[in-house]
């Protein structure tokens, strides 16, 4: 028979990698299966009843719906897919009020490293472009200038129209709360 907390430390193991499930497929698709966010949702009462810690349901709860909002309106805005929308109010759930500014934290840089990363991919992608439009002459270029030409090029990337898989850095941000909480628990 496991104990509590065992039982505890496989709900945090299993809803981490529901998490690394959604990055992946959100990464290489832009798509976040149902299942995720349906498997992260089963798991939390199993979470909440065999945590060594009282978890503060009642909380996390009112966080989850008022992200359920936020990331309804930004759905609704066209500013974030409809998995990321399902997926963010289920991952407040595990989150809750005492681990939110580790979440936020890392939520928010997760999204600027993306869109930096997406951003430069772009940018590289118009300099191809570029390149083949100039009649593809082979050009000796040093690693500095093509370094500058890539930075002139970052001006022109529409960073606030990019399509950023955000399902990648909220969940990062779950992750983080989860590993934090296994942590916690071993200690």
């Amino acid at each position: 028979m496991l104990s509590t907390t065992a039982i505890a430390i496989v709900a945090l193991t299993m809803f981490t990698g529901l998490l690394a499930w959604a990055a992946v497929s959100d990464f290489r698709r832009f798509v976040i299966p149902n299942q995720v966010s349906l498997g992260a949702l089963v798991l939390y009462p199993v979470y909440v009843m065999s945590a060594p810690d009282p978890v503060n349901w009642q909380w996390a709860l009112i966080m989850a719906g008022v992200f359920f909002a936020v990331g309804f309106a930004m759905y609704a805005l066209r500013a974030m897919g409809a998995g990321d929308a399902k997926l963010l109010p289920v991952v407040m759930l595990w989150v809750g009020a005492k681990d939110f500014t580790l979440f936020i934290v890392v939520l928010v840089g997760g999204s600027l490293l993306l869109a930096l990363v997406i951003g430069v991919r772009t940018a590289l992608a118009q300099m191809r472009a570029t390149e083949r439009e100039d009649g593809g002459a082979a050009v000796a270029v040093s690693g500095l200038a093509r370094f500058a030409r890539l930075l002139g090029e970052l001006r022109h990337v529409p960073f606030l129209k990019l399509q950023v898989p955000y399902g990648v850095a909220i969940a990062a941000g779950g992750i983080a709360v989860a590993v934090n909480a296994v942590f916690t628990t071993l200690r």
